[in-house]
């Protein structure tokens, strides 16, 4: 299987800006490759596919820092939490997509994080939980 080539990924997407690195306005082979690559890392321990993720990682990190950053560090766990807060919501911006279901998609603010969605009984529909 051959994997996600950041070189495409930072013309298709990182040079547009911050907001496109989002998953709600990723395209949608984007979200494929890169929802196919985190489940490499994270369920199959292959690491080969880790490349594209973390772009996009750095690349939100970065501009959460205030875009100043020259240098950004942290550790193999705080990876492993990006990696997996990235995979969940490239997974929830899958089922928005592909379902009825309607959750609030992550912001600059959410991304990277561990908000919780839940069931919005009033509306209807999945919302982030304060």
């Amino acid at each position: 299987m051959e994997k996600s080539s950041v070189e495409r990924l930072s013309k298709e997407v990182l040079s547009r800006g911050i907001g496109a690195a989002l998953p709600c306005n990723l395209p949608d082979q984007w979200i494929k490759l890169l929802e196919r690559d985190l489940k490499m890392v994270l369920e199959n321990g292959d690491h080969s596919y880790v490349s594209a993720p973390l772009a996009i990682i750095f690349h939100l990190i970065h501009e959460k820092k205030g875009g100043k950053e020259k240098k950004i560090t942290f550790s193999e766990e705080d990876l492993f939490n990006y990696l997996r807060y990235l995979y969940f919501e490239i997974s929830l911006e899958t089922v928005r997509r592909n379902t009825n279901i309607a959750p609030d998609p992550a912001t600059l603010e959410t991304i990277l994080t561990n908000r919780e969605v839940g069931w919005d009984d009033m509306n209807g529909k999945l919302s982030n939980r304060p």
